[in-house]
């Protein structure tokens, strides 16, 4: 070992003088991993661990969609449940209502936030609609909670009419403005 060190102190100048291949330092990296077991890790090793977060993502968030919508459905009970007369009922009082939904969506009133502020007051009735479903199935025979329920659908359609005709109203108030002050 001695003899080694005198021959390095010897001609330090001329060993100083010559550096290592540009790769070098990889190879000398690569080497001291694969003697540890550590692996490199690659873009490619980095796409696969993005691409399987992605996907349990999004199985975890369709299994909770799924969970949801069968939770929704347990938990609520409609008048077609209870005979095929009332799904005809309910169906009807859908259909409208659902058109006028559409109706609402077509007319322009130039404020946005009325319509909005419309559309929440018409949740908030779903939501009360709601807790007669679950009156419903706790009573799926009671008489006074079906008449409720199709009470609730036939005051939301009045309803909607109402609205639906005030905005036509105001819409065509608002078009004959305009083309009267083009008309000027």
């Amino acid at each position: 070992m001695k003899y080694l060190e005198q021959i390095i102190r010897e001609n330090r100048t001329t060993l100083d003088s010559f550096e290592p291949g540009k790769h070098h330092l990889d190879h000398f990296r690569n080497k001291l991993l694969s003697q540890h077991g550590i692996r490199k890790i690659s873009i490619a090793d980095y796409l696969k661990i993005a691409a399987v977060v992605l996907l349990a993502t999004m199985f975890s968030f369709f299994i909770y969609s799924q969970l949801q919508s069968f939770i929704s459905r347990t938990d609520k009970y409609s008048l077609g449940d209870v005979s095929r007369e009332y799904r005809e009922v309910e169906q009807y009082y859908i259909r409208m209502i659902n058109n006028r939904y559409s109706e609402l969506g077509k007319i322009d009133t130039g404020d946005p936030v009325q319509k909005n502020m419309l559309i929440l007051e018409l949740e908030e009735m779903d939501k009360l609609f709601i807790n007669l479903q679950k009156d419903l199935k706790a009573n799926p025979g009671d008489e006074r909670i079906i008449n409720a329920m199709i009470r609730h659908y036939q005051m939301k359609l009045e309803i909607m009419n109402q609205i639906v005709i005030q905005l036509q109203s105001i819409n065509n108030n608002i078009n004959t403005t305009d083309n009267e002050s083009t008309d000027i």
